[in-house]
């Protein structure tokens, strides 16, 4: 099998450039070179990665898995449990240096770290674009701020907030974040949903104001992650005239526009599109949600835009009437009837009413 010298290049190692790599690297012997291009110096643990997880797919990078999972408004909380899911986390360091290691084991793959290049400067067969959107682009927006404590009095572990204490302020729709990951530390995170990117300031003021009224204030911070990320894209940008560049990630919306969520739909994509790369086919396509999901997505986007004090009511009525392994499913592998279940549990008035707004 002849190779060619300049076969792909990868633009940008985070989570899709490295799991494309990745599969690509359970191929021997490659058609030829394949170049990554990371922008950052060094990877650190900068990100967590959370989904539900099938019991009977386990993924050896997990570091946590939660039992259940719940969502709280005022003194309110629902909580589920399911029986098909549970909900994992995966720290992002864990993730990069399993990756690094691979490529870097596979002689034909190169990660080239503290590198900037553009895809139309490049003149490999095939270039891989991940880089991130521009804000400009994004049809709404999740601003989050996290802080990894270490708390010397011991965490209850089985259970992972993913909206708790759910409220509106002036940036949109509120809640905080908290995955207990040990005994001894848990990650709490401020997140809004809003039109614009929220201040990470303001962000920062409530979590040490969360932190003082649940006992936090002498916890240690042992890291921090923030960053604002896409909740749909208004148009997917990409050059005719340069069919060779591929947009992958969130770059062409492939993370889920009404969570965010997007580290076990990604790399599925990537491990289909590793093997069609492999045996010279079409790439697979990258629309990962169908029209109906799609069109479910747009009217939860309408309503965030335009009426978020009515979120903490729909997210809590869905919780509260929605069965866990519907629910985790319709969040994981979105089908006809976690999709239905999931229609018939929110509260009918806002979602009909933004409906028909998208239709007409």
């Amino acid at each position: 099998m002849k190779t060619k010298e300049n076969w792909l290049t990868i633009i940008g190692g985070g989570l899709s450039g490295l799991s494309l790599a990745g599969y690509l690297s359970e191929n021997k012997l490659l058609p030829g070179r394949v170049k990554i291009f990371e922008r950052r110096k060094k990877y650190t643990d900068d990100r967590t990665f959370c989904f539900w997880e099938n019991f009977d797919k386990k993924d050896p990078l997990v570091s946590a898995r939660f039992g259940s999972w719940s969502f709280s408004k005022g003194i309110c909380e629902i909580r589920h449990e399911g029986t098909k899911y549970c909900y994992a986390m995966v720290r992002s360091i864990d993730f990069y240096e399993h990756y690094f290691q691979i490529l870097d084991s596979h002689p034909q793959i190169e990660i080239i770290m503290n590198a900037e290049i553009e895809p139309e400067s490049c003149n490999s067969q095939i270039i891989i674009d991940t880089t991130p959107p521009q804000i400009t682009r994004f049809s709404a927006c999740q601003s989050f701020l996290g802080e990894e404590l270490y708390y010397d009095h011991g965490i209850a572990t089985n259970n992972a907030l993913i909206m708790g204490d759910m409220d509106v302020c002036n940036d949109g729709f509120r809640f905080v974040y908290r995955l207990p990951i040990t005994e001894k530390r848990i990650l709490v995170e401020q997140t809004i949903f809003g039109k614009q990117p929220a201040d990470f300031k303001s962000l920062g003021k409530q979590n040490s104001e969360w932190k003082k009224k649940n006992g936090f204030n002498k916890a240690k911070i042992i890291r921090t992650e923030k960053a604002v990320i896409p909740m749909g894209l208004s148009g997917l940008i990409e050059n005719k005239d340069r069919p060779d560049i591929i947009k992958i990630g969130a770059s062409f919306g492939m993370t889920r526009s009404s969570s965010g969520y997007g580290f076990q739909r990604i790399r599925g994509w990537c491990q289909k599109a590793a093997q069609c790369l492999i045996e010279g086919k079409p790439m697979p396509d990258r629309n990962l949600d169908h029209f109906g999901i799609k069109w479910m997505d747009d009217i939860f986007l309408r309503i965030v835009k335009s009426s978020p004090d009515t979120l903490p009511e729909i997210f809590l009525t869905m919780a509260g009437n929605m069965k866990p392994d519907d629910f985790s499913g319709f969040m994981t592998s979105p089908n006809l009837r976690n999709a239905l279940s999931m229609v018939a549990a929110v509260p009918k008035g806002k979602f009909l009413q933004a409906a028909v707004r998208q239709i007409f």
